[in-house]
């Protein structure tokens, strides 16, 4: 091989080792963001203003959703409890079986129909979003209602 070539590789050999051991060399870890996850309970999507809803004014939850991030596009249950499992844990209801409001009136013989079979919260053992952000070194909390 040519001394050109060959310094040409090494050059490049040099670059590859320092780009990928550079992390590893002192150098501060960038920030982790902190994360504020709010869930207004009872409430469509066009309520906000920041959704374009007019009918009562959201000034504080308008500024938070200007200031971070919106979802947009997502699949919802019509009741507290599958919503909070779903966003806790990341399975949708059909996985959780947590689909109704926990209480004695909203299933048989009260109810309707008949139910699928259901449960009534969470196994000890399931992954939750918070039990995850703590493996990475987070301090979490949980404040407000969590029916199951």
């Amino acid at each position: 091989m040519p001394a050109t070539a060959t310094h040409s590789r090494s050059v490049r050999l040099w670059a590859l080792a320092c780009f990928l051991l550079a992390p590893m060399l002192g150098g501060a870890a960038p920030p982790r963001p902190n994360i504020l996850f709010l869930l207004t309970d009872d409430q469509g999507w066009p309520t906000l203003g920041c959704y374009g809803g007019t009918r009562v004014p959201t000034p504080h939850l308008d500024a938070l959703a200007r200031a971070g991030m919106r979802f947009t596009a997502a699949y919802v249950m019509p009741q507290c409890t599958p919503t909070r499992a779903a966003l806790l844990t990341g399975p949708h209801t059909a996985r959780t079986q947590l689909w109704h409001v926990i209480g004695k009136h909203y299933h048989y013989p009260w109810g309707r129909v008949r139910e699928p079979v259901y449960a009534d919260n969470l196994p000890r053992a399931t992954f939750t979003l918070a039990k995850g952000l703590r493996a990475a070194g987070y301090a979490t909390g949980i404040i407000g209602k969590a029916s199951f």
